[in-house]
């Protein structure tokens, strides 16, 4: 099940590094019943010009725990993951952790932070690196998805019928004829015809 983008805001690029990108889903329309196995969040990469295409970045999700309006949030690390940046196509992160925690208290739900660095510990901007938001092309825009299973006593599924084996049709459709039955037959009209030439001679 895969949730859209909801909430998206970034840090102004004339503020202070580092810069960050963050990231809100809506988990309501969860049926109930359910538990949650996995859960990933998608981001799409594109290529982007004047970047070297073997240079390392480490991308970063973070879950949002409590906002403080007058300092830094706390953040606890879901992912990270070390990608090229040549690379283009979707990234994906394991948010299990925080989908779980978001779904016992809906109310925790502040979403997820997201940081780009260089192997030098060189902050970057999400879309400076071809991180494609909810301005980007429908097909590419960020989204969460989710793996559950159903929480119900498992069933014995139905054995199977075997199905009956088809019986052989004949080489030929057209019916054999019986020459057995036709030939007593044929014997009882010749010997009625001998027995009565022989009645015939014996009237002479």
């Amino acid at each position: 099940m895969s949730f859209v983008n909801l909430v998206e805001q970034e840090r102004d690029l004339l503020q202070p590094r580092p810069y960050w990108k963050e990231f809100r889903f809506d988990l309501t329309p969860l049926p109930q019943g359910e538990t949650v196995t996995a859960a990933e969040f998608r981001i799409y990469k594109t290529l982007t010009m004047g970047q070297r295409a073997n240079r390392t970045l480490h991308i970063s999700v973070y879950e949002i725990q409590r906002d403080n309006r007058h300092r830094e949030p706390e953040l606890v690390l879901l992912d990270m993951q070390s990608v090229p940046a040549g690379q283009e196509g979707w990234l994906a992160f394991d948010v299990t952790t925080a989908s779980n925690n978001w779904l016992l208290h809906p109310r925790s739900n502040l979403g997820i932070r997201l940081y780009v660095e260089t192997e030098e510990d060189r902050s970057l901007s999400a879309g400076w690196i071809g991180l494609v938001g909810r301005r980007g092309p429908r097909s590419k825009q960020p989204f969460m998805v989710t793996f559950f299973r159903e929480n119900q006593v498992p069933c014995r599924p139905p054995r199977a019928v075997k199905p009956h084996p088809r019986r052989k049709k004949p080489k030929y459709d057209l019916p054999v004829p019986s020459i057995q039955s036709e030939r007593p037959e044929a014997n009882q009209q010749t010997m009625k015809i001998e027995i009565d030439r022989a009645t015939l001679f014996k009237l002479k």
